[in-house]
């Protein structure tokens, strides 16, 4: 358009209302259509679906009458309630495509009745390399409902599958088959786009570069539009102003460069899709309001980020931002307002470490949500307002992964361990405890699998908050998350404060899991905070997932407060009630000893503590991996909780009040030393066990009701024992 001789490049799209499929190229998961076909009927042992995709299998279909088989179409006739079986005691499918085939991944619906279960294990052909994507296998051993599938992912180009069945009970069978292809690319070649949804693409003339320049875009009406690139450019382009109905999309490929940053301030009119290796450059201050923002790949000239009212910032592991390092964000200040979404995808990865640097301040607003799965987050001052969150919850490894899963079982998983050891399911084998109690940085673990192959829940994930000011009205919550019907609890993940003044009423969580139909509860993770002052009033918990059978111990919150010679490291172990089934540790095995706290101990700063507080239930032990005292200046508590001391462990406890605060029990060549008066008085226990050493205790008053049990190693030095 022209005005007075001055020439305005515009460029509006607008497509009406009429949205393309998905928001991203080609991201769409879609099942190819395998029924139709010609052949797979009666005896045939070959399948011809669409698009040349051919299904052979080794072995003969059952024949039941005269014109009724158990046949091979049936696993692609799309419906879950026919099946395909053979007498033969192993069967191998095989697919193979016309060429090569990108495939997301394959759903495999087991036939779930009597005499029909199997196991199996699917193998891929890529580049002409066989890869077994399941080298455990899968079993169907235990399910009874034919619509419990297993997806396995391929995300990869191959040219066949195979597919070996093993008999469980009487015949070798399968329910259905289901192929999903589709993929999130980059590269907007027109081989990568025909097989995508409706879309604008600008295409430059012959004699131009690939660089396009307008003074004015404008996206409405669900439209969506990207550049095409060429064999001699990739594409580039630079806009004034930009305008829109925050229906659209702008769409920026791989090796792409868009300029949208003439104004010092925008208000996003569209959304924005980013890929991988691209590059976009936006206005010092961008809010995000009614749209989304995808960082997927390099964000250049932002320093203060806006997400409004139903925006979404959703960052990928491939992003950056002012920085050269994926994953790293570099700005000056971050809000997240009433309905705004800050969310952390992962792609292909199961847990991902997000970085954020600010040199202002991170704000999020009441009912504004920051989603993540691992983020550290460096500013002036934090501040979550009532009822915002920031929540890693369930976000950290999957069900029976990460460094302390719970334990598969059909009858019953169990819980994950983390800050404590998870509950047992129906077997005795629960996830172990693992990472640092002063400086947690783990995500917890996923708990094991139950009735029918369900999942255990999944660990949360991981925050570390470091600022002058931490202010937390809102919520924190990195628990893991519950386990469906018999299957373990997701252990808690970690949340890290360091602040010089900590403030706020606010929740942090990082609880265990819950589990139901016999599976074991998820164990608590690790909590710390480090400040030099702390006014924090709020609620601050480490639980056990609760479970019918055993809860998930607890996990550990550890406070460090104060500077010089004033500074306080208190550690408190709750479980809110819940208590483990077996009172004692059976073994050295961690594995063994479910529903307990541990308290791992990896350096000599990890040695003292000014109190230790024993709360609801919580079971805890002390593992040491250095060599010295456990001191603990304090010992306080509600009467409901065991000090285990194990084997060649030596606890000194220099105070406490003269009812003691817990029960304990000291093991064979187990040291505890305790105040002079220790009165024991009958509680949620009643009877205590002594095989190691006491020491120091003068004053030794057992109540009524009490027992207590020496045994025959118990040592005790004589002068004491007449204090008895």
């Amino acid at each position: 358009m022209t005005s007075d001789n001055v020439t305005k490049r515009s460029l509006y799209v607008n497509n009406n209302g009429h949205a393309p499929q998905t928001e991203r190229v080609n991201e769409l998961l879609e099942p190819l259509k395998l029924s139709g076909g010609s052949g797979g009927t009666q005896s045939s042992r070959t399948y011809k679906a669409r698009e040349g995709i051919t299904i052979t299998t080794s072995a003969p279909p059952i024949w039941l009458d005269h014109y009724n088989y158990l046949q091979l179409y049936n696993v692609f006739d799309g419906r879950i309630n026919t099946l395909y079986a053979t007498t033969s005691t192993s069967a191998t499918l095989t697919i193979t495509f016309s060429g090569q085939t990108w495939l997301q991944l394959i759903r495999i619906y087991p036939t779930c009745t009597s005499e029909y279960r199997v196991s199996y294990n699917v193998y891929i052909t890529r580049q002409q390399r066989k890869i077994n994507l399941t080298p455990s296998g899968v079993s169907s051993s235990g399910c009874f409902n034919t619509g419990v599938f297993q997806d396995i992912k391929v995300n990869s180009e191959i040219t066949s599958i195979e597919i070996k069945l093993r008999a469980l009970e009487k015949y070798v069978s399968l329910s259905e088959i289901k192929l999903f292809i589709g993929r999130d690319t980059g590269d907007f070649n027109e081989r990568n786009i025909v097989q995508d949804s409706a879309r604008t693409w600008l295409v430059a003339e012959d004699d131009q570069s690939g660089e396009f320049e307008f003074d004015f875009l404008h996206i409405s009406g669900s439209g969506h539009v990207g550049i095409l690139p060429q064999p001699s450019y990739n594409g580039s382009m630079v806009v004034g102003e930009v305008g829109g109905d925050h229906t659209g999309s702008l769409h920026v490929g791989s090796q792409q460069t868009v300029n949208i940053s003439t104004q010092e301030m925008t208000v996003l009119p569209f959304n924005i899709q980013t890929y991988k290796k691209s590059t976009i450059v936006l206005p010092e201050e961008t809010h995000v309001t009614n749209g989304v923002l995808v960082a997927k790949g390099e964000i250049l000239g932002l320093k203060q980020l806006r997400i409004d009212e139903n925006g979404v910032f959703n960052v990928f592991p491939e992003a950056t931002l002012n920085t050269e390092i994926p994953s790293s964000l570099k700005l000056n200040s971050l809000r997240i307002f009433t309905g705004g979404l800050f969310h952390q995808s992962l792609g292909d990865l199961t847990v991902g470490q997000l970085n954020v640097t600010l040199t202002d301040d991170f704000v999020v607003n009441a009912y504004g949500t920051a989603d993540t799965s691992g983020i550290s987050v460096k500013a002036r001052k934090i501040q979550l307002d009532t009822s915002s969150i920031l929540t890693a919850r369930g976000r950290g490894y999957l069900s029976a992964q990460g460094p302390g899963p719970g334990v598969s079982f059909l009858q019953g998983g169990s819980g994950a361990g983390h800050g404590g050891t998870g509950g047992r399911g129906k077997q005795t084998r629960v996830g172990e405890a693992y990472g640092s109690v002063t400086r947690p940085q783990e995500f917890g673990s996923g708990g094991g699998r139950g009735a029918r192959d369900l999942p255990g829940g999944a660990g949360g994930g991981v925050i570390t908050l470091q600022a002058q000011v931490i202010d937390i009205d809102g919520t924190i919550d990195v628990s893991g998350s519950d386990a469906q019907a018999g299957a373990g609890g997701g252990s808690g993940g970690s949340v890290q404060i360091l602040a010089d003044r900590f403030i706020g009423k606010g929740r942090l969580l990082c609880n265990g899991g819950k589990a139901v139909n016999n599976g074991g509860g998820g164990s608590g993770g690790r909590l710390s905070v480090h400040c030099n002052e702390t006014e924090f009033s709020g609620r601050i918990s480490a639980l056990g997932g609760a479970s019918s059978v055993e809860p998930g111990g607890p996990g550990t919150i550890y406070r460090k407060t104060g500077t010089g010679y004033e500074t306080l490291r208190n550690l408190e172990i709750n479980n809110g009630g819940h208590v483990p089934v077996d009172t004692y540790l059976v073994s050295r095995n961690q594995y063994e000893n479910s529903g307990k706290a541990w308290v791992l101990v990896q350096s000599i700063d990890d040695l003292e503590y000014d109190e230790l507080r024993l709360l609801g239930g919580a079971h805890a032990s002390f593992v040491l991996s250095v060599k010295g005292d456990v001191s603990i200046n304090k010992f306080s508590g509600d009467n409901t909780g065991m000090l285990h001391v194990q084997a060649d462990d030596r606890v000194v406890i220099k105070s406490a009040p003269a009812e003691f605060p817990s029960w304990f029990r000291v093991y064979e060549r187990g040291y505890l030393s305790l105040p002079e008066i220790v009165h024991l008085n009958k509680f949620l226990y009643s009877q205590l066990f002594i095989d190691g050493k006491l020491g120091y205790i003068k004053d030794f008053r057992i109540g009524t009701g009490v027992t207590v049990s020496l045994g025959n190693k118990v040592t005790i030095p004589e002068y004491y024992q007449r204090n008895i």
